[in-house]
């Protein structure tokens, strides 16, 4: 993270979250809402003034679907990454 500026946080329910090939369409938690988020905190990240960007999602530990969503951190940009909390 940047010395200075701007923090910002982002949250979102949808659990199905990852910073590569996001999957579009599985399920609900895999609407274009997924990616809309993904866009936004990358192109946040890419503003001069901002230090950090922090996606808040859900931690999912299910059989049925990849491991990576149950990691506690995956990395979007530079100065952005996804946080998942376990629920």
């Amino acid at each position: 993270m940047k010395p200075e500026g701007l923090y910002i946080l982002l949250v979102s329910v949808h659990g199905l979250i990852r910073g590569n090939e996001p999957e579009l369409g599985r399920d609900p938690d895999t609407g274009g809402q997924v990616l809309y988020v993904l866009e936004l905190a990358r192109a946040l990240a890419a503003n001069s003034e901002v230090a950090q960007v922090d996606l808040l999602t859900r931690l999912v530990e299910d059989p049925g679907v990849p491991s990576d969503y149950a990691q506690a951190e995956d990395s979007l940009a530079p100065q952005a990454r996804i946080i998942r909390n376990p629920f």
